[in-house]
């Protein structure tokens, strides 16, 4: 595949980028604040989930899943009534995305940058389960090339980390 390095396409070295960054913005918030509080302690669990999604951006495990559940459809003979359940689950995803991250920005609303980052680790998780469950229609558009040969997911998975990153800094700036 051209445009590739060492085997990594473009759009995996950008979400290996993305994750380290958004890993490494979640660990240096928590382990810079001083006070052991409740912002404290949700910047430990946003390091842990961040630190597992690089751990699956490295080793694929996503298409591991994807590929368990394939199996498991196709021995079960359900792998053609696929579609339905899929576009389902992806619409629940959707809304528990939206009622979550609003539930998110209500309750820290006073600290803005945690809740920032809480959303943004939201969402790549969210994509996550996009990738797994892979509704066709989904892929198309999550897998179509938009810029120096990175995929839409990549550049979803760099906003999201964005959102994180950005989170971090602002919670820091205003402590």
């Amino acid at each position: 595949m051209a445009g590739t390095i060492a085997g990594l396409s473009p759009t995996h070295i950008t979400g290996l980028f993305a994750y380290t960054f958004s890993f490494l913005a979640c660990a240096g918030r928590w382990l810079t604040q001083k006070k052991f509080d409740a912002g404290r302690r949700w910047f430990g669990v946003l390091t842990v989930v961040q630190f597992v999604l690089l751990l699956d951006m490295t080793f694929s495990w996503r298409w591991k899943v994807h590929a368990l559940l394939v199996r498991e459809a196709v021995a079960e003979g359900v792998y053609n009534e696929r579609r339905d359940p899929q576009l389902w689950v992806l619409i629940a995803l959707g809304v528990v995305l939206v009622v979550v991250s609003l539930w998110v920005i209500y309750r820290w609303r006073a600290r803005r940058g945690l809740a920032l980052a809480m959303t943004g680790t939201l969402i790549l998780a969210v994509l996550w389960c996009t990738e797994a469950i892979s509704y066709h229609a989904m892929d198309q558009v999550l897998y179509t090339v938009a810029a120096a040969g990175v995929r839409i997911v990549g550049l979803s998975w760099c906003v999201a980390a964005l959102m994180v990153c950005v989170g971090c800094w602002i919670d820091a700036a205003r402590r």
